[in-house]
């Protein structure tokens, strides 16, 4: 009987100690200040308003994730709003250097108001809106923390099968929370693939080449172009992808008499979280926590009140 008592205080203390992991840690322990309500540039009318930092997640949501996603995903991406928020609270912007964020989505991230909403989403809205509050408001006081830090919470539509490194897209050193990592996920949704079609002289054209020769591709860890060599000119492969408005940088180039054919896996820079990849991990069955975790790698989510 007593090695009984001794094993059932076991499982008692494993219980405790899993719960303590897997619980949000508080601010307190991470030295944050986030405010909760924030400055806001409304872009389309050059006007400065505050607003509740959950109001704006809530707008940012629903310009950025389909309201018809799995509910896990939606939480994730709530997350990563809001950290993103979290994150710019920490710098003064020059193109808005009063406000903290801003309405416009090439600039900072998409936003619908609610009006917007009502017309996007027709006879859906309360449907809809109900569910996005629902993914806020139970993630209300939670962001993504590395080394005490709020995280670069980046996200994009859907990965080539594995996400890229930071360092692979943009200048920089590396990002340790964002590696490339495996999201078969997203090779078997809509929009995996996509193809673009130029003439063979608007090829030439942008890219001022005289002739084609051999091209060779040089990849980066994730599987997109990191620099390609064509008619012995280089280019980025982001450099490629701009040139030719392509969904990715995951591409490879096909001649078709007078036609060139890129045939593009994936879309957006493939860094950080894959929506698409959230939305099927939800599927099956992954929480928004571990779905965070999968995308951004040693992170902490914490509590911030």
């Amino acid at each position: 009987m007593k090695n009984a008592g001794i094993s059932i205080i076991c499982c008692i203390l494993s219980l405790v100690i899993a719960v303590l992991i897997t619980v949000p840690k508080n601010k307190e322990e991470n030295n944050l200040n986030i405010k909760k309500e924030i400055s806001v540039l409304l872009t389309n009318e050059n006007k400065i308003v505050k607003m509740d930092i959950n109001q704006y997640v809530l707008c940012v949501l629903r310009g950025e994730m389909p309201a018809d996603f799995e509910e896990q995903a939606l939480m994730a991406q709530a997350v990563a709003i809001r950290t993103y928020i979290a994150k710019k609270m920490n710098f003064v912007n020059d193109k808005h250097p009063e406000a903290c964020v801003c309405t416009d989505y090439a600039h900072c991230m998409a936003y619908v108001d609610e009006n917007d909403a009502r017309k996007n989403w027709g006879d859906k809205f309360e449907e809809y809106n109900k569910k996005l509050n629902k993914a806020v408001n139970e993630t209300k006081i939670l962001i993504m923390t590395y080394k005490g830090e709020p995280i670069s919470a980046v996200f994009h539509a859907i990965s080539s099968g594995k996400t890229e490194n930071s360092n692979d897209v943009w200048s920089g050193g590396e990002v340790p929370y964002l590696k490339s990592v495996d999201s078969i996920e997203d090779t078997n949704v809509e929009g995996y693939l996509s193809e673009t079609k130029v003439s063979l002289n608007e090829f030439y054209n942008k890219l001022r080449l005289e002739n084609i020769g051999d091209i060779e591709y040089e990849h980066t860890e994730g599987g997109s172009v990191k620099n390609i060599i064509i008619g012995n000119e280089k280019f980025k492969g982001t450099e490629i992808r701009t040139l030719f408005n392509l969904r990715s940088a995951n591409f490879t180039i096909k001649f078709e008499d007078e036609v060139v054919v890129f045939k593009v896996k994936g879309y957006g820079h493939g860094v950080g979280l894959s929506q698409r990849g959230a939305n099927e991990c939800a599927k099956n069955g992954m929480n928004y926590i571990d779905i965070l975790k999968k995308y951004y790698k040693g992170i902490e989510i914490i509590n911030i009140e």
